[in-house]
């Protein structure tokens, strides 16, 4: 049994794959600039939200220029773990310069 865990695990793990989401705001014609990344947790597989990002608090009054959501390796890993219970999101916004 344990045999077979170890087999299916690393398989699971490899065929999850990452993945990431840029959404640009390609109109607002500045550059980015400074860059703020923090986690969001979630639960049943990412249905579930604990905290939300304030952009309007991370960039203040300067314009959002691109927000990116990625599921790292680490990110899928920690789900696969938990058995898809908690998934953890790495969200990076950037603001314009």
């Amino acid at each position: 049994m344990l045999k077979r865990i170890a087999l299916t695990l690393p398989l699971l793990i490899g065929l999850s794959g990452c993945y990431k989401v840029s959404m640009t705001n390609v109109n607002d014609g500045t550059a980015p600039g400074y860059a703020h990344s923090v986690q969001i947790h979630t639960l049943v597989y990412g249905l579930v939200t604990l905290n939300n990002v304030d952009v309007g608090s991370v960039c203040g009054d300067k314009p959002v220029h691109m927000i990116d959501t990625e599921h790292s390796i680490v990110d899928l890993l920690i789900g696969s773990i938990t058995g898809g219970l908690y998934r953890p999101v790495s969200v990076t916004v950037v603001c314009a310069d």
